[in-house]
């Protein structure tokens, strides 16, 4: 079964990036991909403020990495970069662990100024990492995800670009996609 592992670099479950996270992993769904993922904020401080390796919970969580067909990665653009919560997470994976996986990251701003961050800033590292197959990333503004409640509402013309992408991302990971049509249905 084609696995992928979504890598979440928000410091809460609350934060609208997991608007993000929700959907992509709804979409994902729709194409029967299993997904796992990882609360970055959630994992041992200690471990990764020390670059632990050794530690289990480290070891696990990279491992989900290493044995997925696919990689996405989300994060908030703060000061015009992505998120040191990510960071510390990206320094704690083994060397050229997105070797051989197709790699697509999301961005979260408070304005369009940070369009280019995740560009500039987040995809050469996951590059550094080994990934040969990066997607263009897909950036949204925060007042295109706004929370209701539990859910989150997000514009259509940010999922309109995230539902390409992993149209795109699930083609390159050898995954059947379901047939073209259906899925403009889906779309519009």
């Amino acid at each position: 079964m084609t696995k992928v592992t979504l890598i979440v670099g928000a410091n809460s479950l609350s934060s609208r990036l997991n608007g993000l996270v929700a959907y992509a992993q709804q979409v994902l769904f729709e194409y029967k991909i299993q997904t796992q993922v990882i609360q970055v904020h959630m994992l041992p401080a200690e471990a990764l403020m020390t670059a632990d390796y050794t530690d289990k919970t480290i070891q696990a969580v990279n491992q989900q990495v290493l044995n997925s067909d696919g990689v996405l990665v989300f994060t908030p653009i703060f000061q015009g970069s992505y998120s040191g919560i990510l960071k510390a997470y990206l320094d704690v994976l083994p060397p050229k662990a997105l070797q051989d996986k197709v790699v697509y990251g999301l961005g979260l701003g408070g304005s369009k100024h940070h369009l280019l961050a995740l560009q500039y800033a987040l995809e050469p590292v996951l590059k550094e990492l080994g990934t040969e197959e990066l997607l263009q990333s897909t950036f949204a503004t925060q007042d295109q995800v706004v929370k209701d409640g539990r859910d989150f509402i997000i514009e259509d013309s940010v999922t309109n670009r995230i539902d390409e992408q992993l149209y795109r991302f699930t083609s390159r990971i050898g995954h059947e996609v379901i047939k073209e049509e259906a899925r403009w249905e889906k779309i519009v």
